[in-house]
């Protein structure tokens, strides 16, 4: 066997698990029983998964005995209990799915103490609506977490926006839930529209700016560039999309891009029957865990108190602390004026004045409310008066905060034969009206300006394998045959060259 042959996939072996157990399973999206009784072994297991939930919804059928599938949640205990000590913060988003019938992945991903990824639920349904979103964002809250000020990010359905203007669902509105927009889709709508890169950076400069000067200044400047963008942004409400105006909910955090990198994880796995789509994600998740979770432990037996995320962010405004210059404005009230010096090097920065108050944990600057970790500033005041400035950066970002996420272990599962029975007792099948067309179905997404990037491929531990990109020219890594240095050089007739 060739060492460098890589064993099956692991959606390759559900495949085939899933086909021995069912000639027709790939004639339809589940089967029978085996979804039901497969969420309810995770659901119930002699109380070991106790707190797993999931959610299906179908059609009543005229033919006694059946119904039709609608929908499907579900989210795995360990992910549940674990999100409680991550940020309040949530991305939504949802992907097509490659098999005979057409239908939505949705899912929600949140972010651990070290901002990683940090998968929370998953749902199948027929297609992106108001309905479905709808669907999907209360099984949320009922099942999964009913924390206070929670934020969730998403690009700009229809569905979604006009979930989140239904006044009645009081859960889904302040002060419970905080919707947001996703920086990335938001620049590409603008992009689109007007097709101007410079416009494009102007709308990203303004949506990051941390003070409102700032915003104002740059919004400006989008006036003066395009009218009808500048009109097109203002009808849409400031707190939505601009980091200014947020109010400290996002955490800093401005796209969906931890939701949609999760997308790419499940490629392989959205052409899978939907049972064994439930098995790819446990085993996933599973494997994720335990490694996050023996990782953790080692910074924590190493003495870290903080994850590398905030503590990188805390050194760099630490070094820059270091040439502020601090006014005590009040004991008592713990006040503070700090004034920055002029830095010839940058464009507009440095030389300002800004206010501290440690009572009240805000400054001037905003970034210590936006993103819970103390500013150069705060830190110039604590390194002034010897307080220590670490005391102020929100536990969520802690070691401890990421163990407790990944403490939670995904058990054994019972052998099929043991599971108890589902509580949908009625055949379910497939729904014909999702019936792909004939013709094989496009398994990669058309990509637009929002997929280029200038940095190297990232490597992930949810990719299988690890390989990188190969290119079939050169044979070297890190590139493809349209992208190849050598593309000149190298013949492609599959001729010898003198």
């Amino acid at each position: 066997m060739d060492p460098h042959e890589q064993g099956p996939s692991i959606q390759d072996v559900l495949r085939r698990q899933d086909v021995h157990r069912s000639s027709s399973l790939w004639d339809a999206p589940l089967e029978g029983e085996v979804v039901p009784g497969v969420l309810k072994c995770r659901h119930r297991e002699k109380g070991l998964l106790e707190g797993t939930k999931y959610k299906l919804v179908v059609d009543d059928n005229y033919e006694q005995g059946t119904c039709t599938f609608k929908s499907v949640f579900w989210a795995f205990r360990p992910c549940i209990l674990g999100f409680k000590h991550c940020r309040p913060v949530i991305s939504i988003d949802a992907t097509h799915l490659y098999g005979k019938y057409k239908g939505n992945l949705m899912i929600a991903m949140a972010t651990d103490a070290n901002n990683k990824i940090y998968p929370l639920a998953f749902a199948v349904v027929e297609s992106e609506s108001t309905e479905t979103w709808g669907w999907f964002l209360t099984c949320i809250r009922r099942y999964v977490t009913d924390r206070r000020d929670l934020c969730v990010i998403s690009d700009r359905h229809p569905g979604i926006q006009a979930i989140f203007r239904d006044t009645n669902r009081h859960y889904l509105q302040p002060p419970m839930t905080e919707h947001r927009y996703c920086l990335r889709h938001l620049c590409s709508n603008v992009n689109t529209r007007w097709k101007n890169d410079t416009l494009k950076n102007l709308v990203w400069r303004a949506a990051s700016a941390t003070q409102e000067r700032k915003f104002n200044a740059t919004f400006d400047l989008i006036e003066n560039v395009n009218r009808d963008a500048y009109q097109y942004l203002k009808d849409v409400p400031k707190e939505k999309w601009a980091l200014t105006f947020d109010k400290g909910y996002r955490y800093g955090a401005m796209t969906t891009n931890v939701s949609e990198c999760f997308n790419g994880v499940l490629k392989g796995a959205r052409s899978l029957p939907i049972t064994a789509m439930v098995k790819y994600t446990w085993f996933k998740l599973n494997s994720y865990f335990d490694d996050r979770r023996n990782k953790s432990i080692e910074q924590f037996n190493s003495g870290k108190k903080w994850c590398q995320y905030a503590s990188s962010i805390f050194m760099r405004n630490k070094a820059k602390a270091e040439h502020h210059r601090v006014t005590r404005l009040s004991a008592q009230q713990q006040a503070y004026q700090v004034d920055t010096p002029h830095n010839p090097g940058t464009n507009g920065h440095g030389d300002h004045t800004h206010g501290v108050n440690l009572l009240q944990r805000t400054c001037t600057c905003q970034k210590w409310k936006l993103y819970k970790i103390p500013c150069s500033h705060v830190i110039a005041v604590c390194i002034r008066y010897r307080h220590d400035a670490e005391q102020y950066i929100d536990p969520c970002y802690s070691v401890d905060a990421l163990f407790r996420s990944y403490a939670p272990v995904f058990p054994a599962l019972k052998d099929r034969l043991s599971w108890p029975d589902p509580n949908e007792t009625r055949k379910v099948l497939p729904n014909p009206r999702l019936i792909r067309e004939k013709g094989r179905p496009v398994s990669t997404r058309i990509r637009n300006e929002m997929d280029e990037s200038g940095g190297r491929p990232r490597t992930t531990p949810w990719k299988e394998g690890g390989r990188k990109v190969q290119c079939g020219l050169c044979d070297e890594e890190g590139h493809n045959r349209r992208t190849c240095p050598k593309r000149n050089e190298v013949p492609t007739s599959g001729g010898l060259t003198d």
